[in-house]
């Protein structure tokens, strides 16, 4: 569901971001599990089409590593590190972790790992 948020200014929503369907994983902990959740070591970057905000082509982008990972009590907290949740508020104008310009975003990465992650 897409509303406006008066005071904030700015369009509120959630975004899936799951695999379509059930399969088995294996996490960095040694540990396997059947879900339809994505992992932290999946893709780098997740592009968010934000059309139903406001009826124009637009797009925010994040960073995997910075997405919140699942809250699911079934899964121990180790598990829970690596699961990223299904559903993801995001904001029109964006605020972090998402971006609307992707080589902004890009740069940021790129900083990142020639100072060994201590960018922001």
């Amino acid at each position: 569901m897409v509303k406006w948020d008066d005071q904030n200014n700015c369009w509120q929503g959630r975004v899936q971001v799951d695999a379509s369907d059930r399969r088995n994983v294996q996490l960095p902990d040694g540990s396997n599990l059947t879900t339809t959740l994505l992992l932290r070591v999946e893709f780098d970057i997740l592009a968010v089409n934000c059309y139903a905000f406001n009826k124009e082509w637009q797009f925010a982008f994040a960073r995997n590593k910075d997405l919140p990972y699942s809250n699911y009590r079934g899964y121990t907290e180790e598990q829970r590190k690596w699961l990223i949740a299904s559903l993801i508020p995001i904001t029109w104008p964006p605020v972090p972790p998402f971006y609307d310009d992707l080589k902004e975003l890009l740069n940021v990465m790129v900083e990142d790992e020639e100072t060994g992650g201590l960018a922001t």
